[in-house]
């Protein structure tokens, strides 16, 4: 069992993260709910202003900005043999609460998810707090270029705050983050 520190999220002492598959988690679920509140109340302003826009990206008609608006899959999406396409933006959504938590690029979405990623380590720390239904949501629509794709990524990661990404770090700190 390997142990982490991390200071908690509203407080300057630290606490102590276990990985070995406890389901406890250190903060307490009123701290976690107040976070969580705190991410919701930003998203759904975003997708308000979203609702307003078409796109982020200036001479696009066709990218849709809100994730929730397209079809959604469950966390075993990678065995579909239908979304083994080219390149795409995917979202990692709690359902439940309606939340963006994680926004990735990828040219092949099923070897990305099976192999190694951070956040199915952050959704484990997530769903022993919150036992929320997890789902997926798929923009095929992206440049087939990566470092455009990447542009795209960067700019819904900031308009949406996914607090699973590490660029918004900063805003929601890192309470499952380790």
């Amino acid at each position: 069992m390997t142990s982490y520190y991390q200071g908690e999220l509203f407080s300057p002492r630290p606490y102590r993260v276990t990985d070995g598959g406890d389901s406890s988690f250190p903060l307490n679920r009123e701290t976690l709910s107040t976070w969580q509140l705190k991410v919701q109340a930003f998203q759904q302003q975003a997708r308000r202003i979203s609702l307003s826009q078409t796109s982020l990206l200036p001479d696009s008609n066709c990218y849709p900005l809100d994730p929730f608006t397209l079809p959604l899959y469950p966390e075993d999406f990678h065995r579909c043999p239908r979304l083994d396409r080219d390149a795409c933006i995917y979202f990692v959504l709690d359902l439940d609460a309606t939340l963006i938590l994680y926004i990735g690029e990828t040219h092949n979405l099923p070897q990305r998810w099976q192999g190694m990623h951070d956040c199915k380590r952050y959704l484990q720390q997530y769903r022993s707090v919150f036992h929320s239904t997890i789902g997926f949501s798929f923009a095929w629509q992206v440049p087939v270029n990566k470092r455009s794709r990447q542009q795209l990524e960067t700019l819904l990661i900031h308009h949406w705050r996914s607090p699973f990404n590490k660029e918004n770090w900063q805003y929601w700190q890192t309470p499952f983050i380790f």
